[in-house]
């Protein structure tokens, strides 16, 4: 029950930030990347699941000189149980509000452990208009109790 939570408060995050847009998630990028951060908020009404941001460290979406999108963090976990986590990325026009891409995962990550993360690939925005583009990622969590 808890994991539906979980994906369903996921789920609700990025049809609302990225309109649904899914590729596939992959290791991260060689290419000489334009580094960009952002952070989000808790969704409201999510249930089990709480907003996982602050257990979210060292987090940077990189655009590369062709404008590919990659993402990199840890997950760490500093309580004493598992926490399941939710992170989704997305990539958008704040002007146009065009959605280039979005990925979502889940992790499982065991108490006093962390893990790396990394999508090589969230979205394509071109080279064009870089300036308007923005890489939003938002992270839920549930703690096994």
């Amino acid at each position: 029950m808890r994991r539906g939570s979980l994906v369903g408060a996921c789920l609700l995050s990025v049809m609302a930030t990225a309109g649904c847009a899914f590729s596939s998630p992959g290791e991260s990028s060689s290419a000489s990347p334009q580094a960009f951060t952002a952070n989000a908020t808790a969704a409201p009404g999510s249930g089990n699941a709480m907003a996982g941001d602050a257990d979210l460290v060292d987090a940077t979406c990189e655009r590369s000189p062709s404008g590919s999108w990659s993402f990199k963090a840890v997950l760490r976990n500093s309580t004493k149980h598992t926490s399941h986590y939710s992170l989704s990325v997305t990539v958008a026009n704040k002007e146009s509000g065009a959605v280039y891409g979005s990925v979502a995962q889940s992790f499982a990550v065991k108490p006093g452990k962390e893990r790396r993360v990394s999508f090589s690939t969230v979205a394509n925005s071109g080279v064009s208009e870089q300036s308007a583009v923005v890489c939003e990622h938002f992270t839920t969590v549930v703690r096994d109790t």
